[in-house]
C-alpha cells in the first residue's frame, strides 16, 4: 500500500529505450471510495483510521503526478491494483497497462476451448465484490458469456462474500469451499482440506443434476 514507491526504488533508473507492459489483475481506480485504500487496506490489516490516512496519502501522491506528468491516474486502467504499484508502472514508468486475465485467456486458447465444456469451474482464494472488480473468476464469467452464453460458470472460493452481488453479476452458483465454523488453523491440513474440496465437489454434482 505505498504507491509503488518500494518498486520504484528496487528498480532504479532503467535503461533507456526499455519499454515495459504490466498486467494488472484488478482495474480499480488509485482513490476514492472504490479506490485502493478503501478496497485493499482493510485486507492488509488496516482499521477505519488507518484506511482514512492512506486515502490522504494516495491523493497526496496523486495530485504530485498529476502535476508532474498532467495525467489524472484514477483515468487510467489499473492504477489501483497491488496498492497503487499500477500507478507507479503507468505514470513513472510509462508501462503500457493490461488486463492480465485477458492476456492469459487468449495465451490459452480460452474463448475457442470453452465452447467443448459443459461446465466451467473457476474460483479464488476468497470471493467477494473485489471479484467483479476484473479479478480471475469476473474475467472468465465475462469471456464465457461471450463465447459459450449457454454454458454454466459455478465460482468456487474458500470464503465467500456478498454472494448476491456474485449471483447477480451471472455466476451460476458460488460455492463455499471452507465451512464457515473452521478455525483457520484447520486450513492448511491436507484430510481437512480433502474433505471440504470433496464436499464441494459433491455440492457441484447435485447442482448439475
Amino acid at each position: 500500500m505505498d504507491c509503488g514507491a518500494g518498486l520504484l526504488e528496487a528498480l532504479g533508473p532503467l535503461p533507456a529505450g526499455v519499454r515495459i507492459h504490466a498486467f494488472y489483475d484488478v482495474n480499480v481506480p488509485l482513490t476514492g471510495p472504490a479506490g485502493a485504500a478503501a478496497l485493499f487496506g482493510p485486507q492488509k490489516g488496516a482499521d477505519a483510521q488507518g484506511v482514512a490516512e492512506l486515502e490522504r496519502r494516495f491523493r497526496r501522491q496523486a495530485e504530485a503526478w498529476k502535476t508532474v506528468y498532467g495525467i489524472d491516474p484514477d483515468g487510467v486502467p489499473g492504477v489501483g491494483a497491488a496498492g497503487g504499484i499500477g500507478a507507479a508502472l503507468a505514470l513513472v514508468l510509462g508501462a503500457e497497462m493490461h488486463a492480465g486475465i485477458d492476456a492469459i485467456l487468449r495465451a490459452v486458447r480460452f474463448p475457442e476451448r470453452v465452447k467443448e465444456c459443459g461446465l466451467v469451474i473457476t474460483g479464488e482464494g476468497k470471493a467477494d465484490r473485489q471479484t467483479l472488480a476484473g479479478k480471475v473468476p469476473c474475467g472468465v464469467l465475462d469471456a464465457t458469456r461471450r463465447n459459450a452464453p449457454g454454458i454454466p460458470v459455478v465460482l468456487l472460493a474458500g470464503q465467500v462474500e456478498d454472494r448476491d452481488e456474485l449471483l447477480a453479476a451471472g455466476f451460476d452458483a458460488v460455492i463455499q469451499v471452507t465451512p464457515a465454523e473452521s478455525l483457520k488453523s484447520n486450513y492448511l491440513e491436507k484430510s481437512f482440506a480433502r474433505e471440504n474440496i470433496r464436499r464441494a465437489v459433491q455440492d457441484l454434482v447435485y447442482l448439475r443434476d
